[in-house]
């Protein structure tokens, strides 16, 4: 089915500024052409979407075009393929899972010398709502936008800095970032991530836009970036912990529960390595109701099979999945004061 596109939008967004990112290499290429296909199937039908997905040189043919296919499905949209060559190759990364695509989002402002904002976001996500209207938000003095993340403290405390530190008070996630690429130009801020990238970090180009972004960041609302780490995000309580009620409001997280507009599975075991994956069923309900049998036929079975944990994690998050059915699993996250 094709969806016709007018020449703007209710809002009186421009057409041209609905400008997305991406970074993929050959290992997420099929959640990302679902966190894109998901992008798109909420998207403003009045808007035009043009979509920029940053890439290895070694990314094969056939992953481009399977992502380019979306173009087939949604005519208000367009994807340019972003080369990144060897880029980033010689970061000194920490954690396993995160690939170097991921450093890609740091050169954003020089990639996209026309766009002044953009929406970046990380292949482990499912969107569930339409976010033009971010578009149209006041980003003035500010070089991001971005969700908190409340957990990294306790990482970042056992980790051992060199130089350079972030500031675990106002550090956010950046798996979903607006990014005001205008004015991270006119600050010349691109240098100094590339200065930082060369450090050795525990949380990567997070770290790196945490310290270079520092007292310039605009926080969004828990529901653009609902992290599935974020255990209380499974249950609606009257109160929550201290720790999480110092950041967000009873009202917000309720919001994200009810109406996110972007789960996101920053964890390392994802929907993908188990069905019992903390809200995985919003990632295989949105493929079974929406992408085409063509796709799930082709590439999406075979990924999850070839991805699937092993036996003892597939069995433990089974358990973990009982325990939260049966409502033991709130009970005792109440104990620890997790919630």
């Amino acid at each position: 089915m094709k969806i016709a596109l007018q020449n703007c939008n209710k809002r009186g967004i421009q057409l041209s500024n609905c400008c997305f990112a991406f970074s993929t290499d050959k290992n997420f290429i099929v959640p990302t052409y679902i966190a894109i296909h998901s992008l798109m199937h909420y998207a403003d039908r009045e808007s035009m979407y043009k979509v920029y997905m940053l890439t290895p040189s070694n990314l094969p043919s056939e992953h481009i075009g399977l992502i380019k296919s979306l173009e087939q499905i949604y005519d208000n949209l367009e994807i340019e393929i972003v080369n990144m060559g060897d880029a980033f190759k010689d970061s000194k990364l920490v954690i396993g899972h995160t690939p170097i695509a991921s450093m890609y989002r740091l050169v954003l402002s020089e990639l996209l010398p026309d766009c002044d904002r953009c929406i970046y976001m990380d292949g482990d996500v499912i969107v569930c709502d339409d976010m033009s209207e971010l578009f149209s938000l006041d980003m003035d003095g500010y070089y991001i936008g971005a969700v908190r993340d409340i957990e990294a403290g306790q990482y970042m405390a056992q980790f051992d800095y060199n130089s350079s530190k972030p500031d675990p008070e106002g550090y956010v996630n950046s798996g979903f970032l607006v990014m005001n690429l205008k004015k991270i130009r006119e600050d010349n801020l691109v240098s100094r991530f590339l200065e930082l990238s060369k450090e050795r970090f525990l949380f990567g180009d997070q770290d790196v836009i945490n310290i270079a972004c520092k007292d310039k960041i605009l926080y969004l609302d828990l529901k653009y970036n609902a992290l599935v780490k974020y255990r209380f995000l499974s249950f609606k309580e009257k109160n929550y912990a201290d720790f999480i009620t110092k950041y967000f409001s009873v009202k917000e997280i309720h919001e994200a529960i009810d109406k996110p507009v972007v789960i996101h599975y920053a964890q390392p075991l994802k929907p993908w390595h188990t069905p019992y994956n903390y809200k995985g069923n919003y990632w295989y309900d949105y493929i079974n109701k929406y992408i085409g049998k063509d796709v799930r036929d082709s590439w999406i079975k075979d990924y999850i099979n070839e991805k699937r944990c092993d036996t003892k994690t597939y069995y433990k998050t089974l358990f973990h999945r009982i325990l939260y059915k049966a409502g033991i699993l709130r009970i005792i996250l109440k104990a620890k004061h997790a919630i």
